[in-house]
């Protein structure tokens, strides 16, 4: 399975990138890979997406420790449920704590989450979204709508993790993925800058189904590139994108 990801900056955010993203094989099994959003009408919108995926790799750079203390996490046996659910809860209550210890309002923490757990030797993946962004398996893309009005994690920070996943969080389960993605809602902001129409050219089926520079380990940055070059289109919001492909 080769992994690919890019983070661009749009045209609307000159100065700040509100978007991040982090991924990491933990082992010979599992692939974690994770995507954040800043809501722009947030306050300093681009450290709370910063802060989640710093979050994040602390949590999967601990994984293969974790079964010391809790024997249910070894990684070799655990579900892909399991794995998943642990590190949201690790998550949720990290931020929980950071809010605390910092002092930082709700709207210093207004950012969107899509965090995927791919299971190498079965291809299956379980992806949880919290707030809005696009989905790829397979052939098949996955938009994740929420008007406008994303159901932040920062709104539910009061209450307790399994009230805060069972009601604000959606799941995707895919089996025999030869390719996933997932991405902020940038990817939807590709948009051409001069008067010309663009004919054949989907840039969010380009970036997420299209398999053209695989060979290069900066597809995805080749991918946007190309776009801009040969279309003359660019993203408006941020866009961070990560891609699994075998």
């Amino acid at each position: 399975m080769k992994v690919y990801s890019t983070l661009q900056l749009g045209e609307f955010h000159p100065i700040f990138c509100e978007d991040f993203l982090y991924w990491e094989q933990v082992n010979k099994d599992w692939i974690i890979a994770g995507v954040m959003d800043g809501c722009s009408s947030g306050k300093d919108s681009h450290f709370a997406a910063t802060l989640f995926g710093k979050i994040l790799k602390k949590i999967i750079k601990e994984l293969p420790y974790l079964e010391l203390k809790n024997p249910r996490l070894n990684l070799q046996d655990i579900s892909i449920e399991s794995l998943s659910e642990e590190i949201l809860k690790q998550l949720f209550s990290t931020i929980q704590k950071e809010k605390n210890n910092l002092f930082l309002e709700v709207e210093e923490l207004v950012a969107t989450c899509i965090l995927a757990v791919y299971h190498i030797p079965t291809q299956s993946a379980l992806i949880t979204t919290t707030g809005d962004g696009v989905l790829a398996a397979n052939d098949q893309l996955i938009l994740i709508e929420q008007n406008d009005k994303p159901d932040y994690l920062a709104y539910h920070l009061n209450k307790s993790f399994e009230e805060w996943s069972s009601q604000h969080t959606k799941t995707h389960f895919f089996q025999e993925l030869t390719n996933l993605a997932i991405s902020t809602d940038g990817v939807l902001s590709f948009a051409k800058n001069s008067t010309e129409s663009v004919e054949g050219m989907n840039p969010i089926e380009f970036l997420m189904l299209n398999t053209d520079f695989q060979q290069q380990d900066n597809m995805l940055d080749r991918k946007c590139l190309y776009l801009q070059q040969e279309y003359d289109l660019k993203p408006n919001d941020d866009v961070a994108i990560i891609r699994l492909l075998s």
